[in-house]
């Protein structure tokens, strides 16, 4: 994942190149070099499939939306991300994820209707509490592929900077999928939603 602007740029207006096939930025007059970041992607995996836990110890249950308060209370918008950089746990920094996320949250990506299907992957992230969250939909996917081709090398683009968050051509291809045609999505997906770099989150997530 990279910020691909300069550094003195806090107020981005991203356009996408077709010439170029990349986004670019009007406001500080950077360029996304695809080419280069997708050269410093690791070769492997970037996550390590974690064991099945024993049976009758998966915490698994309805999310809220299903069965909402009795109280009647409505479901809070997010505020604006900071835009502070903040370690990711590995002692990087992230761009992507500005927090780990706490006991009781998670994150969903909100895509917006996109014009053709050629058009770049581009989502936000936004978190919400699990007891207060809005309708969302879920995906299930193979990162490998049937091809089992693990490399991070398809870019995916999130929020108002497009930073780069790197996918396997299978993820890709499914989250260009299931962009919707009008209107916006939520949906929560392990491969984004969940910092991969982020042990300590990854394993909290995975349980919950």
């Amino acid at each position: 994942m990279t910020r691909w602007h300069r550094s003195s740029c806090v107020n981005p207006d991203v356009v996408f190149d077709e010439k170029r096939d990349a986004p670019r930025c009007q406001a500080c007059d950077a360029q996304c070099d695809l080419k280069r970041l997708v050269s410093a992607q690791p070769k492997s995996p970037a996550l390590v499939i974690p064991p099945n836990e024993p049976s009758g110890q998966l915490n698994l249950r309805w999310p809220p939306s299903i069965f909402p308060p009795s109280t009647g209370s409505t479901f809070e918008s997010p505020p604006n991300p900071p835009t502070n950089r903040k370690s990711d746990g590995t002692g990087a920094t992230s761009v992507v994820y500005d927090e780990r996320l706490g006991p009781n949250e998670f994150r969903l990506a909100c895509f917006s209707a996109a014009d053709n299907a050629g058009a770049p992957v581009h989502f936000s992230l936004e978190t919400y509490h699990r007891d207060n969250c809005p309708e969302y939909e879920t995906v299930s996917h193979t990162w490998g592929g049937e091809d089992d081709d693990y490399t991070l090398c398809r870019p995916a683009f999130v929020g108002p900077h497009w930073d780069v968050l790197f996918q396997s051509r299978n993820c890709w291809e499914m989250l260009r999928f299931i962009r919707p045609r009008r209107e916006i999505l939520l949906v929560w997906v392990d491969a984004v939603c969940i910092n991969q770099n982020d042990v300590k989150e990854r394993g909290e997530q995975v349980t919950t």
